[in-house]
């Protein structure tokens, strides 16, 4: 329960920084992307999802992966991203299962 909150308050200050402080900060947040589909693959989907947005929001608004010219680096993040929302699909549906 603490290491998820670790990892959730990480990512939210790797969000903050990627956007105003550090740039390349936002490649935690890509690291946090497959962390987030870990959690979304194993059921955790509330911590899934919280992460998840952090990412996405990360992505966004950083202005390191937002070139034009950097093709290949959309390409991972977009696939990190596929990923991410990949994993938090299964868990969701282990939860509708179960019940």
């Amino acid at each position: 329960m603490i290491i998820s909150i670790v990892v959730i308050s990480a990512s939210l200050l790797a969000t903050w920084m990627s956007v105003n402080v550090y740039t390349p900060a936002v490649f935690f947040n890509l690291f946090c992307c497959l962390i987030s589909a870990w959690y979304g693959y194993h059921a955790h989907v509330h911590k899934a999802l919280a992460l998840a947005f952090f990412n996405v929001f990360a992505v966004i608004m950083s202005p390191l992966l937002i070139l034009p010219e950097q093709k290949t680096a959309t390409l991972m993040v977009m696939l990190l991203l596929m990923i991410m929302f990949a994993g938090i699909a299964v868990g969701i549906h282990k939860v509708k299962v179960k019940e």
